[in-house]
């Protein structure tokens, strides 16, 4: 059995610190090898702005908001 592609992360703790641990987690510490499909643009600022706070220089994630990847699908 497969595990599922989507993950929810709950609201009790802060996300995106948790998401950028998952994705460091899953990519080996190469977050641009990932792609997020978000609801919209806005949690990709906060995001990137994360990685600035840790010294980030490598490429971040690709985001794609939900309505481009319906469109594309």
């Amino acid at each position: 059995m497969s595990s599922s592609p989507f993950l929810v992360f709950p609201w009790q703790r802060p996300f995106l610190p948790a998401l950028k641990a998952h994705l460091h987690e899953i990519t080996g510490g190469r977050p641009g090898s990932a792609l997020l499909i978000v609801p919209h643009n806005r949690p990709w600022r906060y995001m990137a702005q994360l990685y600035a706070a840790d010294g980030h220089t490598g490429l971040l994630p690709k985001v794609l908001p939900l309505a481009d990847a319906v469109g594309i699908w």
